[in-house]
This record gives C-alpha cells, sequence and structure tokens, in this order.
C-alpha cells in the first residue's frame, strides 16, 4: 500500500530538492556547533560545517524555536516515511535509484538515527519551553533566571545522553548564562511573587546580582529602606502577607497583579522598583506581534527583519496602548463634559488658546485620527454657538488662537465635513471680509506677531486653504498684509543687525508666541518675492548665531536668561520655525543644524513642571516629532514618545501630589489636558503630527 505521505510531498523531499531534506537531517547543525561525536551515543555522519546558531542567545531566539519544532515534526513523519521508502512504488521510480537518495533512505531505516532525533528532542525540550514562554507579552522577565536553572536541571537529569556529553551540553547553557546574564535579571527573579522564597538568598550568584543593582541604582540611605523591605518579603513579613489569599499561587503567579494589589501596602518602596522592573518583557516576541497592525509584517518577513525595521515598530506597541488608554479614559468626551456641556455652552473664554474654542479643535483632531463624525459635529456646534459673541465681542481681536479668524477658520473646515455648504459659504466670507479691514494695512498699531497680531490672522487663512483649496482666502487679500507685516520688521530694524525685528508692548521677542520665530514660521508658507525670502533667511540666521552659549534662544532682544526652554520662548518654538525654513530652504544646511542643536538642548533640559503644549512638557514632545519628520532619525521619535510616556503614566499622580502643575486653565488648548491629548493622537502617527494651531 503507497504511504500516507503524498506523492507530491515525497517527490518535493526525496528528488531534486535532496538538499532540502539534508538541511531537515542536519541534526549537528543544532547541536550548537558542538562536535556530534562526542555529543549522542551514535556518531552521525558529517554533512559538511555549516555556520551553525548560537546555542541561547537570549530568550528570544525564534530560529532555535523553529528547529526544535522542525524536529519534531519530522520525528511525527517517522513512519509515514519508512513506509514510503520501503514501498514497491517508490522503490519503482528511477530517482529512487540516485546515490544521493539511497543515502537518504538508508539514514530513515536506521533506527539509531531516529534515536539520536529523539534524544536531541528529549534534551532540548526545556529549551523550548524556556524560549516560548519568556516569548510571551507581559511580565516575563522575572521568569529568565527561574526557567534557566529549571533547564539546567532538565538537561543534568537527560538520561539518553552519557555523562560526557551530558557535561558538554551543560556546559554550552552555563556558558551562554554566564554571557547574557545581567543584574536587572537577578532583580526580577528575585522580585516574581511566584519564586519568593528565603532560600534564594542563598544562591551567591542571585544575592550579588541583586546586590549590585540595587548599589547602582539606588541612594546609600535609599539602600538602607529597600533591604530591609526586600528582608520583610522574603521572609513574608509585614502587611502585604495579612492576607491568606496574597499567598495561594493563583495570585502569585501574576507578578504585576500582587505588587500592585499586595505589595504597594506594605512594601512601598520595593513594590515601585518591583512594577518598574516586571512590567518588562524580555523578548521581541511580543513587539514582533504588534506588528499585524502594519500589513502582517510579521508574517511576511519573519526572521529576516533588518535592524532598521526593528527600531521603526518597536515602539508600536507602546504607541497603541497610549491610544488605547486616551480613549479608555475618555479624555476628550471629560474634556467637552467640562468645558461645554456642562456650561451649557457658556463661556467668558472663546479663544483657541485656553478657551472653549480649543475644546473644539480637539473635537476636529479627533475626527481627523479617528474618523468619528460625532466628532465634527460636535466641533462645529460648539463653533457656531461662539459666533455670535465672537461677531460682537471680539471685534479687536484677530488672530487664530486669541481672536475672530479662529472661530471663522475652524467654522468654515469643520461645516465642510459635516457636509454643510451653506455654513461653510459664511464662515469664509467673514474671513474674507476681515481680511479687508484697513487696521491690517495702515499703521493703527496692530501688532505682528502670532497670538494677537497680523500673522495670527494669516495663519487661520493659511489652515482654511489647506483644507478648503489654496485659493479659497486669495493671494489678492494675503499678499498686501504680508507685504505689511515684512515693512514692519523692516522698519523695526533700522537698529538692529537682523534684516527684520519686530516689537511687540515694547520688547523686541524672539519666540514663537510673540516674536521673531512665529512671524519667520508663517511667512514662510507664502510666495515671497527673492528679497522678501532672503530677510527671512537672514532674520533667523541672525538668531542662530546669536544663541546663547548653552545653544538655547533668548526670550527676547539682548536677553541674557537662560530658563526658558518653551514653545512660546526658547528652543522648542524656534525649532519647530527651524525645521520649515528647513524644508522652504534645503540649499541652505545651517536650519536642519541648528534644528537638531535646538533638539538636544531641549532633550538636555528634560522634563517640565507643566504638561502643556505652550509652555510644558507635550509642547516639547511636538519639538522632537518636527524633528523626527525632517531628519527621519528614530533617536528623534524615541525622545517624543519618551516625553509622551511620562505624561501618560506619571503627570496624573504628580499634578495630584503638588508636584507638577496642570496650568492655569488645566483643561484649555495649549495650558492643560486637550494639547496633551492632541499629543496622544498624534504619537501615535508621527508622520502627520502637527504643532495645534502652529504646523500646516
Amino acid at each position: 500500500m503507497m504511504s500516507v505521505v503524498s506523492s507530491s510531498t515525497t517527490m518535493s523531499c526525496c528528488s531534486g530538492n535532496t538538499a532540502a531534506l539534508r538541511e531537515r537531517l542536519k541534526v549537528k547543525q543544532v547541536c550548537c556547533g558542538m562536535s556530534s561525536d562526542r555529543f549522542f551515543k551514535n556518531d552521525l555522519p558529517d554533512y559538511g560545517d555549516p555556520t551553525p546558531p548560537s546555542f541561547f542567545p537570549v530568550p528570544r531566539d525564534f530560529l532555535s524555536a523553529a528547529l526544535n519544532l522542525k524536529h519534531e515534526r519530522l520525528y511525527k513523519l517517522r513512519d509515514p516515511l519508512l513506509q514510503t521508502v520501503v514501498d514497491p512504488k517508490w522503490r519503482g521510480m528511477s530517482r529512487s535509484q540516485d546515490e544521493s537518495t539511497k543515502y537518504l533512505q538508508r539514514r530513515i531505516l536506521d533506527e539509531s538515527f531516529w534515536q539520536e532525533v529523539h534524544a536531541l528532542l528529549v534534551a532540548l525540550k526545556s529549551v523550548y519551553v524556556l524560549l516560548r514562554l519568556t516569548d510571551m507579552e507581559g511580565s516575563t522577565l522575572g521568569l529568565v533566571y527561574h526557567l534557566f536553572m529549571q533547564m539546567k536541571d532538565y538537561v543534568s537529569k537527560c538520561d539518553l545522553l552519557t555523562i560526557d556529553r551530558r557535561s558538554d551540553l551543560l556546559g554550552c547553557v552555563e556558558s551562554r548564562w554566564t554571557f547574557m546574564s545581567r543584574t536587572i535579571y537577578a532583580m526580577a527573579a528575585m522580585l516574581h511573587s511566584l519564586y519568593r522564597l528565603p532560600e534564594l538568598w542563598s544562591d551567591t550568584l542571585l544575592s550579588t546580582k541583586q546586590s549590585e543593582y540595587v548599589g547602582l541604582m539606588f541612594s546609600e540611605d535609599d539602600q538602607l529602606g529597600i533591604d530591609k523591605e526586600f528582608t520583610n518579603y522574603m521572609n513574608g513579613i509585614g502587611a502585604s502577607f495579612t492576607r491568606a489569599v496574597s499567598l495561594r499561587k493563583e495570585a502569585t503567579k501574576y507578578p504585576l497583579t500582587w505588587w500592585h494589589s499586595y505589595g504597594r501596602v506594605g512594601l512601598p518602596n520595593l513594590s515601585r522598583i518591583a512594577l518598574r522592573i516586571l512590567s518588562q518583557d524580555c523578548s521581541a516576541g511580543a513587539c514582533e506581534r504588534n506588528w499585524s497592525a502594519y500589513s502582517l509584517i510579521h508574517t511576511k518577513i519573519r526572521n529576516r527583519l533588518s535592524t532598521s525595521q526593528l527600531e521603526k515598530l518597536v515602539y508600536c506597541r507602546a504607541n497603541m496602548r497610549l491610544v488605547r488608554s486616551y480613549h479608555s479614559l475618555g479624555q476628550p468626551k471629560q474634556i467637552v463634559e467640562a468645558t461645554w456641556s456642562r456650561t451649557e455652552g457658556l463661556s467668558h473664554d472663546l479663544t483657541f488658546y485656553t478657551g472653549v474654542l480649543g475644546t473644539a479643535f480637539l473635537c476636529f483632531k479627533s475626527f481627523e485620527r479617528a474618523g468619528n463624525n460625532e466628532d465634527v459635529v460636535k466641533c462645529l456646534e460648539i463653533v457656531k454657538s461662539c459666533t455670535p459673541y465672537t461677531i460682537k465681542g471680539m471685534k479687536g481681536y484677530v488672530t487664530f488662537l486669541c481672536g475672530r479668524a479662529g472661530n471663522y477658520a475652524l467654522g468654515a473646515v469643520a461645516a465642510k465635513y459635516c457636509g454643510n455648504d451653506v455654513e461653510k459659504s459664511n464662515y469664509v466670507k467673514l474671513l474674507q471680509e476681515m481680511a479687508k479691514e484697513r487696521s491690517f494695512l495702515d499703521n493703527s498699531g496692530m501688532p505682528d506677531e502670532l497670538l494677537y497680531g497680523r500673522v495670527g490672522f494669516l495663519w487661520a487663512c493659511l489652515f482654511v486653504n489647506k483644507y478648503l483649496g489654496d485659493e479659497t482666502i486669495s493671494w489678492s487679500l494675503l499678499g498686501p498684509i504680508v507685504q505689511a507685516t515684512i515693512a514692519s520688521g523692516r522698519a523695526g530694524a533700522r537698529r538692529s543687525r537682523s534684516p527684520l525685528m519686530y516689537e511687540w508692548h515694547g520688547k523686541k521677542y524672539w519666540g514663537a508666541a510673540h516674536g521673531l520665530a512665529g512671524i519667520m514660521h508663517v511667512l514662510m508658507h507664502f510666495p515671497l518675492s527673492e528679497d522678501d525670502a532672503n530677510d527671512v533667511k537672514g532674520t533667523l540666521h541672525y538668531m542662530i548665531a546669536n544663541r546663547l552659549p548653552s545653544g538655547n534662544y533668548p526670550a527676547a532682544e539682548g536677553d541674557t536668561d537662560d530658563r526658558l526652554v518653551h514653545w512660546c520662548h526658547g528652543a522648542p518654538g524656534v525649532l519647530l520655525t527651524l525645521c520649515k525654513a528647513a524644508e522652504v530652504f534645503p540649499s541652505d544646511k545651517i536650519f536642519k543644524e541648528a534644528a537638531v542643536d535646538a533638539g538636544e538642548v531641549v532633550w538636555r533640559r528634560g522634563l517640565l513642571k507643566r504638561l502643556g503644549v505652550c509652555h510644558g512638557i507635550s509642547g516639547n514632545a511636538y519639538a522632537f516629532l518636527a524633528l523626527y519628520r525632517l531628519t527621519g532619525d528614530l533617536l528623534h521619535l524615541h525622545r517624543a514618545r519618551a516625553f509622551s510616556t511620562f505624561l501618560h503614566e506619571h503627570a496624573w499622580d504628580l499634578i495630584a501630589a503638588g508636584k507638577m502643575h496642570g496650568g492655569d486653565r488645566p483643561l484649555s488648548l495649549f495650558e492643560g489636558s486637550a494639547g496633551l491629548a492632541c499629543l496622544w493622537f498624534d504619537i501615535a502617527k508621527p508622520e502627520d503630527a502637527r504643532f495645534p494651531a502652529y504646523e500646516l
């Protein structure tokens, strides 16, 4: 009777693809490069000297697990293969007479070969278990040491191997552990609640590594408290163990849950360390499984991932966690509820910067990222309710962030996406009528800066043109305002080495909110003449040449104070403008270099005490996102994510404890959590990230 292995399978294994079957039978290759005649009871034929894989680089080696599975499947095919090679129909085929095929037939009929395969599977079973368990998502770092020790014990008791050969394998395992042994593995091993035993202290390796970790990470004063809590933990003493359920296996096998539920009660310092360490997984597998969100990458090129691909994808899981957490908290709804629904639309602050229109902007941002039509409908509802008060009460305020133009601009765009052409046309007409106001062109004293001046209006028109078409607000209307802005800058620079200079309330500001950076940023979006473009470039060159010694930028002309590193004043806002300059003037390399230098300043200064986009951590995270888009360097993306993750994990606790400032208007777009919510949307899609109401 014909074998249960199909003829097509047999032909593919034993014909022109003989080398493929040989590769499957290369037991020697799996034996870590050790000589097979020293390892198994029966010698194996020499199949050449392939470059063997490392035995156990770290508990993330997919190849080792895959080889184990292949040999397990080979062993399961033993009977079908035996039936095939003795079947008369197979023996009557011409290809069965090839020398190479005859050799394979002899090996299949050789019982010692199958004993060797079985011995290999038994010996490496514990390796496979270790790989699979540590390849899981979640708290796996604490398992590495314990599973390694269990693996050594399993191999040492494998009676299918001779003593010498078993010793060789154990030596290989020990060598690999020596290579990969790190203090954090020891610390994680001792903190894993399932393995909490006082006997661990007698393990010299563990206790030494644990002491090294504590010594490296904490001051001597902190070490005393940590060591005391460690002793109580190992001996089961204290409030953490007063409940019997805390000692049950069902509780201890989930270490993060155990430390969160029980450990924090009596071991406050140690629990913080445990939660930080044990929350890490030790494998790339958790990250790789996440890649299915990116066109099933892991099924297409598994085990052939380049370093650059790994770097690009390694933060995807955390980014999506940020977005999931953001939605699970219902933050947009909370902000809308607090700033709009509870007040029934009544608010004394109708601005984008700190008022209710910032809530409308967040709704529009949510619509852009999530595609939920309810968000843009809510956006238009807020804008329409504000419009009558804006028209009557904000005649002297002309900008996007703090004036009428923002209301009209967002109204036009939101109306478009709501399919309301009448409202869209009405808002566009209001903007067009604003552009004709004489105050933009005469000497009425209108400032030029972003929050309250000419370029704040120009930005609103750019916003509309981005979504509705370039000539929605035509150049014939905007060109004179652009020229008035440049003329004002030239007049202000008569006693300055800068081609353009502006004043606001008697000070010559440099920052994005009130000064040169914000004005230059907006001007670069327009078709400038050669002379005008040269003046813009020259102004930016002047700013770069007159940086503070630290690389930061002063808040105003002649200011030597080096404290402010904000969007409104300092390097972050200037950085965004330099990124735009590098895009508009690509031949002038100094802009890109200066932008990167400004990013280093932002990173060195670290975390601010506020969370907003204007003068807080969120705004500085946007600086790194801009650098990432400009350079493609993942360093900047990682830094942006580090800032946003800190906010996600720690901001609310620190604000509650009085160690961080939630903003004078804690729910607003520029000072509070609405801007932070925009950041969380953007960090998950960094290529489309834009600083709210500044970048287009």
